[in-house]
């Protein structure tokens, strides 16, 4: 399967002998947009539980659609959940390492963490 993708003007650079020359990547930010994946680590808050919830996800406005839809086991029985606290990481090995660790601060550190 053949993927084409159209590349960001910062990449069409034209040699004299007719061939693309390497785009320069750090002067073109939007290269790694369109090419890395983002991983996400969020806290969601629901209000009438008052209980926080912490995962991981590469969409979290997908995410929390699914738990205000109550498909997660956790999170069903209530439709308030509110982002409260989102980190993104290029790494995904990065981010279920920071979820790990989210997962296991108490409210206290949770709650200062939020309010950075």
């Amino acid at each position: 399967m053949i993927c084409l993708v159209r590349m960001p003007p910062c990449h069409l650079v034209l040699r004299r002998d007719g061939f693309e020359s390497r785009p320069d990547r750090k002067s073109c930010k939007s290269f790694y947009r369109i090419f890395l994946f983002m991983y996400f680590v969020y806290i969601l808050y629901s209000a009438s539980r008052d209980v926080y919830y912490k995962g991981f996800s590469e969409n979290v406005e997908r995410r929390l659609l699914y738990h205000l839809e109550s498909k997660s086991k956790y999170t069903s029985g209530t439709n308030d959940w509110k982002i409260v606290y989102m980190q993104e990481f290029e790494n995904k090995s990065h981010a279920l390492i920071e979820e790990k660790r989210l997962k296991k601060l108490n409210r206290t550190s949770l709650e200062k963490l939020i309010k950075r």
